[in-house]
C-alpha cells in the first residue's frame, strides 16, 4: 500500500511571566527539556514558543537549558515563533506596544538563540486585521493563524485548506497555516478520529498541527510522557508518511509543492469577534498599559529634543536609552496574556512593572 504524505507539526508553548513566578525556576528549562525529548523519542519537528523575557531570563537563571535550546534551534529540530516580549493579547493594547513587542522580541532571540524569528504563531489569540503588514515589518516570513483554546473564544474561520495567503489591510500577505479540522490541542484524545477527518483525503499535503504546553510536572497536564504514546501511534502508522517540520519549514515546503495559488483570506474582526474578555474590571488592565505607553512615548520624544541642544545634558548621556529600554521591557512584559486574564493570580506583580515603568519614564519625580 502506498503511503500518502501526511506533516505534523507542533507549537511548545510556556512562559516566563506568571507560570515562572507560580511554578518556580525548572518551568522554562523543564518545558525545553521535556520537548527535546519528545523530539527524541518520535522523530518530531516543532516550534517553541516563550516569551521574549523568558529567553533573556534563561540566559541569566539557566544557561545550561538555553544553550540545549540554542543547540536544538541550530540543528533545525526546533524553531523559535511568535517571539512577542511579552505575550500579549495584542488587540487590546497600543500599536506602538505592538511594534515594541516584536522588536523587542526579536531582538532577544536573534541575540540569545542566534537566529531571526522568521514565523509568527502565538498560543493566544493575538490577531488584529493590521498585523500581516507590521509582522513583515519586522522580518516575519510566515504566519500560522491556529490560536489554542484556552482563557477565549474567537479563532478565526476554518478553512479547507494548508496553507492561505493572509492579507492585511494595507495588502500585504503572508504564507499562512490556517485553522484549519487538522489542528490538535494537547490531549492525547484530540487524536481520536483525526485520521479519518475529511481534509486527509481531502487535500494533496495535509498537516497536522498542534500545541502543547511541556512541563515534566505530575501537578501539569500537558507533559511528554502522557503524550509520547498517542504520537508514536501517529509516527508509526503505516498508511502515513508523516513528514515532521518546523513551522516555517512546513510553510516552506507547503509553498514551493502546491499544485495551485493558495487562497487569499483577509480577516475582518466581525469573521473572529465570537467572545472576549472585555470589561472585566473596567478593563483596568489594558488602561493602565495604554497610560504607561503615553507616559514614555512622551518620554522619548522630550528626550530626543533635548539631545539637540547640546551639552550639558541633564545626564551623562544625550538620550537616556537604556532606562527608556527598561521602561519598555517592564511593560511590554506586564502587557502578558495571563496578567491581563488572571488579574486576580498575577495582576499585582503587572500593577508593579507598570508603576516603575511610569515611574521611570517620568523622571522618577513622584512617589511609586
Amino acid at each position: 500500500m502506498e503511503r500518502r504524505p501526511l506533516y505534523y507539526t507542533f507549537g511548545n508553548h510556556m512562559h516566563w511571566v506568571d507560570m515562572q513566578w507560580l511554578w518556580g525556576y525548572d518551568v522554562l528549562p523543564g518545558s525545553v527539556r521535556d520537548m527535546l525529548r519528545l523530539c527524541r523519542e518520535t522523530g518530531a519537528r516543532g516550534c517553541v514558543n516563550f516569551d521574549g523575557v523568558g529567553y533573556e531570563k534563561m540566559a541569566a537563571e539557566c544557561p545550561d537549558a538555553l544553550a540545549e535550546l540554542r543547540e536544538a534551534v541550530r540543528a533545525g529540530t526546533v524553531e523559535p515563533v511568535g517571539c512577542s516580549y511579552g505575550q500579549p493579547y495584542g488587540l487590546f493594547h497600543g500599536g506602538e506596544s505592538n511594534v515594541r513587542q516584536f522588536t523587542f522580541g526579536v531582538r532577544s532571540v536573534l541575540r540569545l538563540l542566534g537566529v531571526r524569528p522568521r514565523t509568527f504563531w502565538e498560543e493566544e489569540f493575538y490577531f488584529f486585521p493590521q498585523l500581516p503588514q507590521m509582522l513583515a515589518s519586522c522580518g516575519f516570513t510566515g504566519a500560522n493563524l491556529f490560536f489554542q483554546w484556552t482563557w477565549h473564544t474567537p479563532e478565526v474561520p476554518r478553512e479547507r485548506a494548508s496553507l492561505i495567503l493572509w492579507e492585511g489591510v494595507d495588502g500585504t500577505r503572508l504564507p499562512t497555516l490556517p485553522r484549519n479540522e487538522l489542528n490538535v490541542h494537547q490531549w492525547p484524545e484530540d487524536f481520536d478520529g483525526l485520521l479519518e477527518q475529511g481534509l486527509i483525503r481531502e487535500l494533496d499535503s495535509p498537516a497536522i498541527v498542534q500545541w502543547l504546553e511541556l512541563m515534566p510536572s505530575r501537578d501539569w497536564m500537558c507533559r511528554s510522557e502522557v503524550l509520547l504514546p498517542r504520537l508514536k501511534e501517529l509516527f508509526a502508522d503505516p498508511r502515513f508518511e508523516v513528514r515532521a517540520r518546523t513551522c516555517g519549514a512546513l510553510i516552506e515546503e507547503l509553498r514551493a509543492t502546491g499544485d495551485s495559488d493558495p487562497p487569499v483570506r483577509a480577516y475582518t474582526m466581525d469573521d473572529v469577534w465570537h467572545g472576549m474578555t472585555l470589561g472585566k474590571n473596567g478593563d483596568r488592565h489594558p488602561r493602565r498599559c495604554g497610560e504607561v505607553e503615553r507616559t514614555i512615548l512622551n518620554a522619548e520624544a522630550f528626550a530626543a529634543s533635548l539631545s539637540v541642544f547640546g551639552r550639558p545634558y541633564a545626564s551623562w548621556d544625550a538620550y537616556p536609552v537604556w532606562e527608556l529600554d527598561e521602561v519598555w521591557r517592564e511593560l511590554l512584559a506586564a502587557q502578558h496574556h495571563d496578567n491581563h486574564e488572571c488579574e486576580g493570580l498575577c495582576g499585582a506583580i503587572a500593577e508593579a512593572q507598570e508603576n516603575k515603568a511610569d515611574w521611570i519614564a517620568g523622571g522618577g519625580d513622584r512617589p511609586m
